[in-house]
């Protein structure tokens, strides 16, 4: 009892102490044994759920919310609710008693998750999941592993959106709609000839330009534990117009643990899911909830879904909103094996044209190269398997973004800057008579001090050699930036310095100051332009991304013909390329996945928080089901306000 109290204490002492996990253990332990000893009077009995009229809570809504999003388990949500209760007696808020008491009063932990998961549930109102039937594969059914017939549960989008927009009406307009007009905007800003977007079937009628929401998607996977190790492949969507918190404005669809994708399920697992996802968003574009259910099936009649069948999903203003899709988002593995496009290794790697490996190379930059007369348009693209996400109305080629996190950023950008950081330090030129360690530190100096210069606000906290090659052998592997896609955007300003001071005037250093060059303006024309660019905007972004590309082929070769091991070609360069070609139509950064993959990294924090005493099968039910109540807590608490 002593170390009990010495341990409340102490996290009861000061603002300034640091209270770590085995401490509030220690202490939920110590109200365990209190809890069994002294059962709880009448006064202090344990109420399982808040009376409707007992009124708001901040901290309640706090609590859940970071439980859902994983930031905190359930037990403390539990601990910290006594604590406040202990703290503040009757006076204490009727919902917080009511936490307080999950589990026993923490007596049996094992219960607190329940607990907490029912008093969600009832008090919140989180938008319904729908289950989907598909096989999966279950490493732990007993007597041996196999398949079985698994309810997945997803959250469909025309389910979503209603949901919030009634509940919600306040967060719906700032983090669905954009604001008065922007929708209206969006479509006007459109090219006249823009075969996408002016064609959309959803987008046809001018005058209703402002109840018609270009919606986009995004895919990706994404580790939550290393023991055991398990993945998610989440699928989510979100309005193109706002910005703001991913969990404000990022809508999940479905996480899926990749331990019941198996070689013997593979595709019939994932087939139902893409056909539901497929049919919402169908029913998105159309903007009226769906007749029949995504295997073509009708609602039973005088059934919920039955009797909402033909209205509108969204009622605003006195107008039929609709969400047609314009973009899906992904990085190249995602795109190749989950979207069905050609993979990046293939003997035609490109599914933009028919570049190949041999008679229409694909590292062929110049503006006469033989695959460019063999690019394809919306018209000319068939898809390349029968995916059903492809059957969506208005989904073409121009659809699949090309994406400048992945494609610049973690590609292009990172082996540029890396090959150029590693000639300044190998040759030399920092500190002429220094050792290699000596002309990183060099280096470093002068990154800060431009830094300073050019008022940088994303910054490289440190740099060692490490991050652009193996200092044990930093000349058998090709060079390349390895950190935050961010800060390697935020060092192209920087690199085209160090280039331009640094220059002997060598062909290869004239070359590598104009690459340099070229992809500053290029940066800086994509990320100061709207959604669409001008006429002027257009050609000089073309135009820097021809002329980076050219000079960057000229240092590529050139140090093949020397046999260094710099400046690497992959195919990320020639996605490039097409990348300026669509900036004709929209501004590239709109497909970019900065916040797709914010959301992302969120939800693998939920994975990580629900893989316990869960079987693969089970997870994605947790994943979905504290997500949905993490979205009404947030919305409840008025914290989705973007």
């Amino acid at each position: 009892n002593r170390c009990h109290f010495e341990a409340e204490a102490m996290a009861a002492s000061s603002d300034e102490a640091v209270v770590n996990d085995a401490v509030l253990k220690h202490i939920a332990r110590g109200r365990k044994r209190k809890a069994r000893e002294e059962p709880p009077s009448a006064e202090r009995a344990p109420v399982m759920a808040p009376r409707p009229s007992m009124g708001r809570s901040r901290l309640r809504e706090y609590l859940c919310e970071s439980w859902a999003w994983g930031f905190l388990p359930a037990y403390w949500c539990q601990e910290i609710s006594a604590c406040v209760e202990d703290d503040d007696g009757p006076a204490c808020h009727p919902a917080i008693v009511a936490m307080a008491g999950f589990g026993g009063r923490g007596a049996y932990p094992a219960n607190v998750h329940r607990d907490i998961t029912r008093f969600c549930l009832r008090d919140l109102k989180p938008v319904d999941l729908y289950y989907v039937r598909a096989p999966g594969w279950d490493a732990k059914r007993t007597p041996t592993p196999g398949i079985v017939e698994a309810e997945i549960p997803v959250l469909l989008p025309h389910d979503v959106l209603p949901w919030m927009a009634e509940n919600f009406p306040v967060q719906f307009d700032a983090v669905v709609l954009g604001g008065e007009g922007a929708a209206a905007r969006f479509w006007e800003g459109a090219r006249e000839y823009d075969d996408h977007l002016r064609h959309h079937p959803a987008a046809q009628d001018p005058e209703l330009f402002h109840a018609c929401v270009p919606w986009t998607s995004h895919g990706d996977g994404v580790p939550c534990t290393t023991h055991p190790r398990m993945s998610l492949k989440v699928i989510s969507t979100r309005s193109l117009l706002p910005s703001g918190s991913t969990l404000d404005t990022q809508f999940l669809f479905c996480a899926i643990p990749d331990s019941i994708i198996s070689k013997e399920t593979g595709s019939k697992t994932l087939r139902p899911i893409w056909e539901t996802f497929a049919w919402s968003l169908t029913a998105l574009s159309d903007g009226v909830h769906p007749a029949r259910d995504q295997l073509g099936a009708e609602w039973p009649p005088g059934s919920p879904r039955a009797l909402l069948a033909g209205t509108p999903i969204v009622a605003w203003k006195g107008a039929t909103l609709r969400f047609p899709l314009v973009k899906t988002r992904g990085d190249l593995e995602w795109h190749s094996n989950d979207m069905s496009l050609s993979h990046w290794a293939a003997n035609e790697p490109c599914f933009r044209c028919a570049a190949n490996v041999s008679t229409m190379p694909w590292t062929d930059f110049r503006a006469h190269a033989a695959w460019r007369p063999m690019c394809f348009n919306n018209e000319t693209w068939n898809p390349p398997t029968d995916h059903v996400f492809y059957s969506i109305p208005g989904v073409h080629m121009r659809t699949v973004a090309i994406d400048p996190a992945h494609t610049l950023d973690k590609g292009v950008t990172s082996l540029f800057v890396g090959s150029l950081l590693h000639d300044l330090i190998f040759d030399k030129v920092l500190e002429p008579n220094g050792t290699i360690p000596q002309q990183c530190e060099a280096l470093w100096g002068r990154v800060q001090g431009l830094y300073e210069e050019l008022q940088t606000q994303t910054r490289l906290s440190r740099f060692s050699l490490d991050m652009i090659c193996d200092p044990s052998k930093p000349h058998t592997a090709w060079p390349c930036l390895n950190t935050k896609m961010a800060m390697t955007r935020s060092l192209v300003p920087v690199a085209a310095r160090l280039a331009q001071q640094y220059s002997t005037g060598s062909r290869w250093d004239l070359h590598r100051f104009e690459a340099a060059r070229h992809l500053e303006r290029a940066y800086a024309l994509m990320l100061e332009g709207g959604f669409f660019f001008t006429d002027e905007e257009h050609a000089s972004f073309k135009a820097s991304v021809g002329a980076f590309l050219l000079h960057y082929s000229w240092l590529s070769n050139d140090a093949g013909k020397k046999g260094l091991v710099k400046y690497n070609l992959t195919m990320k360069f020639h996605y490039l390329s097409h990348m300026a070609d669509d900036s004709e139509f929209m501004n590239p950064r709109l497909g970019t996945t900065y916040q797709d993959e914010d959301f992302v990294g969120r939800l693998a924090k939920v994975g990580k928080a629900s893989v316990k005493a869960n079987k693969p099968t089970q997870v994605c039910a947790t994943v979905a089901q504290k997500y949905a109540l993490g979205l009404a807590a947030r919305f409840s608490g008025n914290r989705g306000l973007a």
